[in-house]
């Protein structure tokens, strides 16, 4: 058989109603049937405050923290990755073709896509779930763009030259969309940019999205665009403890309301490149376009690699319609293998072309206004933490970490992913690993059933769990799959 499926009615609103029936005293309404209507609808909408307020999963922050992901479905179902295939069923395209699903993987390598893929909404990608190494999503785009609501974590997506993806291709990215959450994934490799939040005039303007613990890689400087991404809509908008690391260019670029937030950039530029391009490099573009951003910039560090150019800025082309709160940005140039940056000042020389009436005495209220990490921290957290890192980082991950914890000494020049001194063309090694044993095919290992006080036997998957009502059975095995440390 090729692929699992197994579809149950989540019953998410009818459990929210008991929840709320048994902490409000309700008054005797037998005899009057209209009140009970109006009760009733009260009932539905604090059952759906309920579902909107509940994280992601208990870690999620930001502004795309509330996403439900296949909770929020009407019908949610489980979807068992069971190939590598590009397509049919069992493969990964098959199971983020519809909404509502968890997939979840009992395999490990490369998916060589061979066109681009679109994630449904009401999807929740969870690739801590794969045996081995994980999962790598290779050779074409794959965009979110109408994924309302989506929680995708512990995936890497890797565009690359070699296997026919578009010249004009982000590795992926959002176009329109909103609630929406991206926790420990890998982008590397796109032609155009690596990954885009860019609303392209239709449906929602994206919105509430979060991108945290993310790397942001590796733009390919084939059609001498390496690009980390563009952050343009006037929709909400967080970037947290994420590394940008060896993209020329717009690490990101960034107009509208928006939390940058201790988050490490990393060897931007293409200083002696052998190509014969123009050296140039910027680190964090401050709007560079119309519309009004109004943005915190905190705790964050900036550091010179071998690419960066000497002349190299981590801020530039502030607009004067862009309002900053920036606090403890620190900027290492010197490339000498310590960590040892200065201050970034908060005036027009440290961020440059903002006028002094742009910088905001406090910082706007937003959810990640107020870190505990200093950029010091963020280093060591990023490099720690940052990527696809459960159930094992791969190849390429690993190289970009040790390339950072060299604090200047070390980065790729990357033309195209064969540069990189790794198998497979520069994906690296993914050796085979077993499945775990999931006797009742339900999506929950057997292992996990038990550790959870559920019977391997029962499918109880999409069932509200007894330790946290929030949340599924299911989910509450992902969540604390995903907070296991890989190696």
């Amino acid at each position: 058989m090729n692929s699992r499926f197994l579809k149950i009615t989540s019953g998410a609103s009818l459990l929210g109603i008991v929840l709320f029936a048994g902490s409000c005293q309700k008054p005797d309404l037998a005899k009057e049937g209209s009140l009970n209507a109006v009760s009733n609808h009260n009932e539905a909408r604090l059952t759906a405050l309920a579902e909107e307020r509940t994280p992601a999963f208990p870690d999620a922050e930001g502004f795309g923290r509330f996403a439900t992901g296949a909770r929020g479905a009407d019908s949610a179902s489980v979807y068992v990755v069971t190939n590598l295939n590009d397509s049919g069923p069992g493969s990964f395209r098959d199971a983020v073709s519809k909404p509502g699903r968890f997939v979840v993987f009992e395999v490990t390598g490369i998916i060589r896509l061979k066109s681009n893929v679109s994630v449904a909404a009401n999807t929740t990608i969870a690739g801590q779930t794969a045996p081995g190494k994980g999962i790598v999503l290779y050779g074409r785009k794959v965009t979110f763009t109408g994924a309302n609501n989506a929680i995708v974590r512990n995936i890497r997506i890797r565009l690359g030259a070699n296997d026919g993806a578009s010249r004009s291709d982000d590795a992926s990215g959002v176009a329109n969309g909103k609630n929406m959450i991206f926790d420990h994934v890998s982008f590397s490799w796109g032609q155009d940019e690596v990954f885009s939040i860019n609303w392209d005039n239709k449906g929602y303007e994206p919105d509430s999205i979060t991108l945290q613990n993310c790397i942001v890689a590796q733009g390919l400087h084939k059609v001498n665009h390496s690009a980390g991404g563009l952050i343009q809509t006037a929709g909400k908008i967080s970037i947290l403890k994420s590394l940008y690391i060896s993209n020329k260019t717009r690490n990101p670029k960034v107009k509208g309301i928006n939390e940058f937030v201790n988050n490490i950039v990393y060897d931007w530029g293409n200083l002696g490149n052998p190509m014969g391009h123009t050296v140039s490099g910027d680190g964090y573009i401050m709007g560079g376009s119309a519309g009004v951003s109004q943005v915190n910039i905190i705790n964050n560090y900036f550091i010179a690699g071998p690419l960066t150019p000497d002349r190299a800025t981590p801020f530039s082309r502030g607009t004067g319609t862009f309002y900053l709160y920036a606090s403890g940005n620190y900027f290492d140039r010197n490339k000498n293998g310590v960590l040892d940056g200065t201050l970034v000042p908060a005036d027009s020389v440290g961020y440059p072309g903002i006028e002094p009436q742009n910088f905001m005495p406090n910082p706007y209220p937003y959810p990640f206004s107020t870190p505990t990490m200093t950029a010091a921290d963020a280093f060591k957290y990023v490099a720690k933490e940052a990527g696809a890192a459960y159930p094992h980082r791969d190849d390429v991950d690993k190289l970009l970490i040790e390339e950072l914890r060299s604090a200047g000494l070390q980065g790729l020049y990357v033309y195209t992913e064969s540069d990189l001194p790794l198998a497979n063309g520069g994906l690296g090694d993914f050796p085979v690993a077993d499945p775990h044993k999931d006797g009742d095919g339900d999506g929950i290992p057997d292992v996990w059933e038990r550790q959870l006080g559920l019977n391997p036997e029962v499918k109880d998957a999409l069932s509200r769990s007894t330790a946290d009502p929030r949340y599924l059975n299911i989910e509450v095995y992902l969540n604390t799959l995903a907070t296991q440390k890989g190696v």
